[in-house]
């Protein structure tokens, strides 16, 4: 690991570990009162950038988790899904997960395999879709004013080109003979 990679690791294991404690007291605050609008914005903007920060550092493990988590409190907060309790344990469960990936991180230089956490996420989508989520699988519903590219067909066709040698000309450089001045104008060959 270069340097840079040593401080961005520290970096991230620093706002990880700040993300998890934000999201821990989310989740037990939404335990009691699962109607909390600004507890759940509080929980979506935790896995939002656990999941954004993951994803700087290709840590593919952690960042699925924390996606298909933000996915599932995206329909609480954006949908009107209400907060319940399978949701909580659900998400604690995920919590831990991460809390191990992120602890594996710090211990091993490098995150899980994505194998390693495969379980929770599948379970975590599952949730999702029960609960009336649609996956997002065309990037440009995240984009909808570039939506109308989408039906438009692939313009792209090979392209032939032909290249003809020509001969190089070669030009002397300025002479580098001192001329008996100095500064800028020897720098430029100037008499």
């Amino acid at each position: 690991m270069t340097r840079e990679d040593d401080e961005n690791l520290g970096f991230f294991l620093a706002d990880a570990a700040e993300a998890i404690r934000d999201i821990e007291e989310s989740l037990l605050t939404l335990e009691g009162d699962p109607a909390n609008a600004a507890e759940i914005n509080r929980l979506y903007r935790g896995m939002h950038t656990l999941k954004g920060n993951a994803a700087f550092l290709e840590l593919l493990a952690i960042e699925k988790v924390a996606h298909a988590c933000e996915d599932l409190v995206s329909l609480p907060r954006d949908a009107g899904v209400e907060f319940d309790l399978r949701m909580v344990n659900l998400l604690l469960e995920s919590l831990d997960k991460l809390r191990w990936a992120v602890a594996f991180l710090k211990e091993h230089r490098h995150g899980p395999e994505f194998g390693e956490v495969e379980d929770i996420v599948r379970r975590l989508g599952e949730a999702f879709r029960e609960m009336g989520g649609t996956p997002v699988t065309n990037k440009n519903t995240l984009l909808p004013g570039f939506a109308i590219f989408d039906d438009l067909p692939s313009v792209a066709a090979p392209v032939a080109i032909h290249l003809t040698p020509r001969k190089a000309s070669v030009r002397a450089a300025p002479s580098a003979r001192p001329s008996g001045r100095s500064g800028a104008a020897v720098a430029f060959g100037a008499t």
